[in-house]
């Protein structure tokens, strides 16, 4: 590192992928994060090294560069088709006034950041000969379910004209470096306090140096679009790391990792809880005791601050952690009702006041709406389910193992199911529904006995022609043994 002085959809996958490959996938293993070691590729070698090569601090901020290919194909001038993409939404904007107004303002608001900026006028006499110039399209994502932002912009780094690159094409999309989805979720139940958070905007904290800004144009109003300066077009870029662009999590991964590497001496708990429990912009993690806790949470919010990175929403389900906070003065979501809060924690809901995991099923009801007797409808709404650790299995791999047999008929995309099929199909869409019932408490509540030296681990599987399983239950645990990771296992 430098210092300052020297320094989808369902079809777009059934379309992509071919029919063998699809059909083998769905009698392989599913994994839970037990894979092969993997060796890292040349072109993650080559993200790692271009990222070392040019971060920089300045500021208070880090600044990088986009990891472009070595070999990248000459990016045309995509103006025309950003502006087409454009015209469509402007289009929606003129019939929808409220639309316009919190689109606006999020343009505002990036503007008063410094998150974006006009493209200065006499930009195309300063460009260097090997310059990009790239508009990314965009669109807004509207989420009610949010307690902060509704409104968020989305920018497309794959649009292309036909026969021609994306700006995506020609970028390294670097290593994964975000710790494992299911390594984090365990961590988050293996102790009796837990704690959430999140950093704020986290991808626009981390500035692009200049050489790169044209690269990350779009185009927007002076004015509301049914105004006379509505029809005139205002030429912008983003000062930051964008999220669209296909090295964005890796930039930001490897940017939080140079930066709590300063930290490791003075705060080795905190860094290693940041380093295991972060989780792209999410810290989810949790502790044996209150001040534990306080200790992690306040310092790892110190110590992003220091990178311009703020974390907040901090939630926990214990009241004297709660309290603790309020006395630091760490913002915080109070707990509200006997119901408690409901957090989204990686997709999963955690109601903290009763300290559970239950299913979300909003979005996943509405498509029964519509379904038909199909396997892309099979398929579509089975996908829904977002359940990481496996707690709906006995539920789910009736599902899949409706698909395999699918398959195994040959059966087409859009043809309708024979009648025994199609009875399986309709009685697991009847029993979805229920699936609000299910609650799973987030602690394992691991028995401790003082005086114990052992620890008993339970595991039950079993097997069929179509399906086989395991489950393991630690029965007794000494602290020592959970400090040797031992729990885990569960």
């Amino acid at each position: 590192m430098k210092s300052d002085a020297d320094h989808g959809s369902t079809d777009a996958i059934v379309s992509s992928v071919s029919s063998t490959v699809k059909q083998r996938c769905i009698w392989e293993v599913e994994s839970l994060g037990i894979v092969s070691e993997k060796t890292q590729n040349p072109d993650e070698t080559e993200a790692l090294q271009s990222f070392n090569h040019a971060l920089t601090y300045k500021d208070g901020r880090y600044h990088v560069e986009l990891p472009w290919r070595p070999d990248k194909p000459d990016l045309p001038d995509n103006f025309t088709v950003a502006k087409r993409r454009f015209e469509g939404l402007k289009k929606k904007l003129r019939t929808d006034a409220t639309l316009y107004t919190r689109y606006n303002d999020v343009i505002q608001d990036y503007l008063q950041q410094g998150i974006c900026e006009d493209v200065p006028e006499d930009s195309s006499a300063a460009e260097q000969p090997e310059t990009v110039r790239y508009y990314m399209p965009h669109h807004a994502v509207l989420r009610e379910d949010k307690v902060t932002t509704k409104l968020r912009v989305v920018f497309d780094a794959s649009s292309h004209k036909e026969g021609s690159p994306s700006l995506n094409d020609c970028l390294l999309t670097g290593p994964n470096l975000n710790p494992n989805l299911l390594d984090v979720l365990i961590k988050f139940r293996l102790h009796p306090i837990a704690f959430t958070a999140d950093i704020t905007k986290a991808f626009l904290q981390i500035a692009l140096t200049e050489r790169d800004k044209d690269a990350v144009r779009f185009l927007w109003l002076h004015g509301p679009p049914y105004s006379d300066c509505g029809d005139e077009l205002r030429i912008m870029r983003m000062n930051r790391v964008v999220f669209g662009v296909s090295p964005s999590p890796f930039l930001l991964a490897a940017t939080i990792r140079q930066h709590i590497k300063q930290y490791e001496a003075k705060q080795p708990t905190t860094v290693k809880a940041i380093h295991e429990s972060l989780y792209v912009d999410d810290l989810i993690s949790s502790s044996d005791s209150v001040d534990e806790a306080l200790s992690v949470t306040t310092t790892a919010k110190r110590i992003l601050t220091h990178a311009s990175m703020e974390l907040c929403k901090w939630s926990t389900n214990s009241p004297e952690l709660s309290a603790k906070w309020t006395e630091s003065g760490l913002e915080h979501t109070p707990k509200t009702g006997t119901c408690g809060n409901v957090l989204k924690v990686l997709e999963l809901v955690w109601r903290s006041e009763n300290d559970d995991f239950v299913f979300d099923l909003k979005g996943r009801l509405d498509i029964l709406k519509g379904k038909e007797n199909t396997k892309r409808s099979v398929l579509q709404t089975s996908a829904r389910i977002f359940d990481p650790i496996g707690f709906l299995t006995p539920f789910t791999i009736r599902v899949k193992c409706l698909f395999q047999e699918l398959w195994e008929r040959g059966i087409g995309w859009d043809e309708q199911l024979p009648p025994d099929l199609a009875g399986k199909w309709d009685q697991w869409c009847a029993e979805l529904p229920q699936l609000h019932l299910v609650a799973i408490p987030r602690w394992y509540q691991v028995d401790t006995q003082p005086n114990a030296q052992t620890a008993k681990l339970h595991v039950y599987c079993d097997a069929s022609e179509k399906e086989y399983s395991a489950v393991g239950i630690q029965c007794i645990c000494t602290e020592k043994i959970r400090k040797e990771k031992l729990s885990p296992a569960l």
